[in-house]
């Protein structure tokens, strides 16, 4: 799938936290939650940490960072990767929202090929963005509708290739 480039050439460096334990990324993802308004506590912020999957640095700086947590999901009779990500401020109208979900997306199936004992099928969100209609990231990046969460927000899956549902 082709998605427009990143506006004005941000020249992001993407860095993988999924199943690290890198000790400064998680540094960097904890002052970034901290910084954007993100977390209800610290102890949120710890919690959350070693879900770390990928992020993206623009000059140095943590701009965008994305979670993910393997869940079954009964009515899809699914083990899939429940993603979130946030962007900050800056960088929310340039495209780099579509970027990460791709990212995310990529390295978690890379992942679940490397790891098929763990029968991950493909990557959920649950929208939860106040985003109008033709800017919501996650239908361009190969997220499709399957239901709705009982609080009336989309969720979402990207399916991976090689995934075999029963």
């Amino acid at each position: 799938m082709l998605l427009p480039p990143l506006a004005d050439d941000m020249g992001v460096v993407w860095r993988i936290g999924w199943q690290e334990n890198d000790e400064a990324l998680e540094r960097d993802a904890m002052a970034f939650w901290a910084r954007e308004n993100l977390l209800a506590n610290a102890e949120a912020g710890r919690a959350r940490i070693k879900e770390l999957n990928v992020c993206a640095y623009v000059d140095g700086e943590l701009a965008a960072v994305s979670t993910a947590v393997l869940r079954d999901v009964p009515f899809l009779r699914a083990r899939l990767a429940m993603h979130r990500c946030a962007v900050s401020e800056p960088f929310r109208r340039r495209n780099l929202a579509r970027w990460i979900n791709v990212q995310s997306v990529a390295q978690l199936e890379a992942w679940s090929i490397a790891h098929p004992e763990e029968k991950v099928t493909g990557v959920a969100t649950v929208v939860q963005a106040k985003v109008d209609n033709a800017k919501t990231p996650v239908w361009r990046t190969g997220f499709m509708l399957v239901g709705y969460t009982k609080e009336g927000e989309q969720f979402r899956v990207a399916w991976f290739p090689h995934a075999r549902l029963s």
